[in-house]
């Protein structure tokens, strides 16, 4: 008889139960690999079908060779990194405009109630609507050039990053302000040195509170995506 799963917690026992027993390394790699592969041979096969049986033009499907022999002139005559770097540096800009704004309010908004309240009403007017909904707007308003990519990535990066810094803030431990200001602290220090430092440092390492650090992740990848709706002189996909 083969020997069991062997669990190190209950935590791992719970997810066997649920989801059946985890792969190995090696095994995900190879399933993960397969997966890709067999990507790459339905799209071949759909692209040449295409060609074949004439469908439709072939420029709206190109099969993966035609697609990596492009990338391959692009990077090899430098018009690749011409657009990769006005592509990062528009996400750059953006992403860094609106995690800025969103600290500087959701900080206090976070450690303030009056403040809290006074934009809540403002934020929950325009959170719900997508960056996508305003993309017509920003090109209306001031063009179709840099400012409205900039624009519609700091409106993407804004919200997840604000309501994330407002619930970090919120998870310092009121007792531990209490305490402070029991011995002496005023409003400022129990701001900048209890709720601040609370979620930005640690053992003296800076560090990211998780609540914010997972929409950080999350808006940068999706504004590399989404500034390429709008049309331009230099950036990826172009």
């Amino acid at each position: 008889m083969g020997r069991g799963p062997v669990f190190s917690s209950l935590a791992d026992m719970t997810e066997w139960g649920l989801r059946g027993a985890s792969l190995s390394r090696g095994r995900l790699l190879v399933l993960r690999g397969g997966a890709i592969v067999g990507f790459l041979a339905v799209w071949s096969l759909v692209s040449g079908a295409v060609v074949l049986f004439k469908l439709f033009n072939p420029i709206f499907l190109p099969g993966p060779w035609m697609v990596l022999g492009k990338v391959v002139q692009l990077a090899a005559n430098g018009q690749l990194w011409e657009h990769v770097g006005a592509t990062l540096w528009r996400v750059l800009v953006g992403f860094t405009t609106g995690a800025l704004l969103a600290l500087a309010l959701g900080l206090p908004a976070g450690h303030l109630r009056a403040v809290r309240n006074a934009l809540e009403p403002i934020v929950e007017l325009f959170r719900p609507i997508p960056p996508l909904a305003m993309l017509p707007l920003f090109i209306v308003w001031v063009g179709i050039g840099e400012t409205s990519k900039i624009a519609f990535i700091t409106y993407a990066t804004f919200f997840p990053m604000f309501l994330t810094t407002v619930h970090a803030v919120q998870q310092v431990d009121p007792l531990l302000l209490r305490a402070a200001a029991s011995l002496g602290a005023r409003r400022p220090q129990l701001f900048f040195r209890g709720a601040v430092d609370n979620i930005g440092s640690g053992g003296g390492t800076f560090r990211v509170h998780p609540h914010i650090q997972r929409p950080r992740r999350l808006e940068g990848k999706s504004s590399l995506r989404s500034v390429q709706l709008e049309g331009g002189h230099a950036q990826i996909g172009q």
